[in-house]
């Protein structure tokens, strides 16, 4: 979620918002956000229990410094209102939310990794709406699930895809279990793995 709240300062300082004020807030919430992902950037590799004690250290002292911003400026950007009023409240809002990730190590600062994971299906949505039938959508979520659940397993697609698609007919013919032919129980040997 801190990933979203930069995103509503940073929005605010590319955009045309002619008041200075407001760009001059976004840039002081931009670099305090900053600083954070600096900090994860550096400790990227540290096994979990490091993580944690650099948190402590040196993250922990950074948000009190944006809880202390946000009670001091909070009112004021409401009085501006627009863009820098709503980045505050969201901001403001999701404060508990953001910081959790300073008691676990195991935690990341945001959850760009699993939104980009599912982002193909969010935008595949779109497809959905025309597929005429629900037959045709089930048909193609299936074929979503597939793709990602082949992507989850280090399996390129398309190369998946075709070995699906070549020996699926022959496990039907045979009357063998198609537990083999799932990703997970797929072997390397013939399908090119994502690298």
């Amino acid at each position: 979620m801190l990933n979203h709240a930069r995103r509503k300062f940073a929005d605010i300082v590319k955009s045309g918002v002619s008041d200075p004020q407001s760009k001059s807030y976004a840039q002081e919430a931009i670099t305090l956000i900053q600083k954070l992902y600096k900090i994860e950037k550096e400790i990227k590799d540290d096994p979990p229990d490091k993580k944690l004690i650099i948190r402590k250290e040196k993250s922990q002292p950074i948000i009190n410094t944006i809880r202390e911003w946000i009670n001091t400026k909070f009112y004021k950007a409401q009085e501006l209102g627009g863009a820098i009023a709503k980045a505050f409240v969201y901001l403001n809002n999701q404060f508990p939310k953001l910081k959790v990730y300073l008691t676990d190590g195991r935690l990341n600062i945001d959850n760009n990794g699993a939104e980009n994971h599912i982002r193909p299906m969010v935008l595949g949505r779109k497809n959905w709406l025309f597929a005429t039938s629900v037959k045709g959508a089930e048909a193609i979520a299936t074929w979503y699930t597939i793709i990602e659940t082949a992507k989850a397993n280090g399996l390129e697609p398309y190369h998946y895809l075709k070995y699906l698609m070549t020996e699926f007919p022959y496990y039907q013919r045979d009357g063998r279990d198609i537990e083999a032919l799932l990703p997970w129980n797929v072997s390397a040997d013939g399908i090119v793995r994502i690298s």
